[in-house]
């Protein structure tokens, strides 16, 4: 059964789960902050508990969960620990980006890497005129031949 927001119970179960170990966040949010550090205990726990792959099609070992859910999940490891909540926004990001690739050689196996919580991964580009939103590429990537040419800069 889904709910208004298109959740269904796979959906509430994430956010459930989402909000009791962003609990456990908390506890090591200050310290991540002032100390400017990695929040390795809420990314570890994070692929433990199987959000890696919460967006990931099925066919890649994913639970294929819809937007409604990624908002909620954020929502829900923001108010535990807001550097955990960027850095799963990015790796939901990316993780979409190797989803929609067709050229990636090892894309299967990255997907299963990223499903099993096994690989983190994340975008790191940002290009003028974008004003830093990564979303929003300015720049054109035009097949050519056997490769590409980009006006990138």
């Amino acid at each position: 059964m889904t709910n208004i927001y298109g959740i269904d119970d796979k959906g509430l179960e994430f956010s459930s789960q989402a909000a009791i170990l962003a609990e456990g966040f908390r506890e090591v949010a200050a310290e991540v902050d002032r100390d400017a550090r990695f929040p390795q205990e809420a990314i570890t726990s994070l692929a433990d508990n199987g959000f890696f792959g919460s967006f990931l099609p099925t066919e890649a070992g994913g639970s294929a969960q819809p937007p409604a859910v990624f908002a909620a999940l954020v929502e829900q490891i923001a108010q535990g620990c807001s550097s955990a909540a960027m850095i799963y926004v990015m790796h939901v990001a990316a993780s979409q980006t190797i989803v929609a690739s067709s050229e990636l050689a090892d894309r299967d196996a990255i997907l299963a890497e990223i499903s099993s919580g096994k690989h983190l991964t994340t975008l790191a580009f940002s290009e003028r005129g974008s004003r830093s939103q990564f979303w929003a590429p300015v720049s054109k990537l035009i097949r050519n031949g056997d490769g590409y040419v980009t006006s990138a800069t």
